[in-house]
């Protein structure tokens, strides 16, 4: 499983630290199953692997490494949205880890929804015709659209600037026509002369 935990952040409006995880693996299920303990208090494989291997990379941030038993028995989890999912008939959902939060006596995971599947009215769908799959941002695809939003106003700002750089060594040159009507130009005077030689 590959994915990376980030640097611990304090958060000092949740008074608490924050370890962000990038590039976290997709979990399906419907809300809540793949990461809830089943009757006999067992995680999903999927689900154990990645609190393995979570706890392998954030506990190089922590004075002594991290109890596994411990830390499950103390997870919450928290699911964003873009959208309220109540009352909505739903099929299958994807969710993405992306952070936690590590507060005294709990360790908070914030999951982004990736996907989701509505379930079809019936009559249902076919075999050969797939439930249709709703996209949703990522956050590491959101971060991605910001960068280059910020990238492209920072083109338009510089573009700005060597128009006006280029204005004002033009000035400077040629001097302005304020006063001038559109007669008096060079380029009237041309255009007329070159319209009264026509045939």
């Amino acid at each position: 499983m590959s994915f990376n935990v980030g640097q611990p952040r304090h958060d000092s409006i949740r008074k608490c630290y924050e370890l962000e995880i990038l590039d976290g693996p997709s979990f399906e299920g419907r809300l809540e199953a793949p990461f809830r303990p089943d009757i006999q208090g067992a995680l999903s494989k999927q689900f154990d692997e990645f609190i393995t291997e979570f706890l392998r990379q954030a506990s190089r941030h922590f004075s002594k490494p991290l109890d596994k038993s411990v830390f499950v028995q103390r997870i919450s989890h928290s699911y964003s949205t873009d959208e309220d999912l109540s009352g909505i008939p739903l099929k299958n959902l994807s969710w993405i880890p992306a952070r936690v939060f590590f507060y005294p006596s709990l360790y908070e995971f914030q999951w982004n929804l990736s996907y989701l599947e509505r379930l079809e009215a019936t009559p249902g769908p076919s075999p050969d015709k797939p439930v249709e799959k709703k996209p949703v941002l990522t956050m590491s695809e959101q971060k991605r659209l910001r960068k280059k939003i910020r990238q492209a106003r920072l083109k338009c700002a510089l573009a700005r600037l060597h128009v006006e750089q280029i204005t004002e060594k033009y000035y400077n040159k040629y001097g302005n026509f304020d006063g001038l009507s559109d007669a008096d130009s060079e380029l009237s005077s041309d255009f007329e002369l070159g319209q009264n030689e026509a045939p």
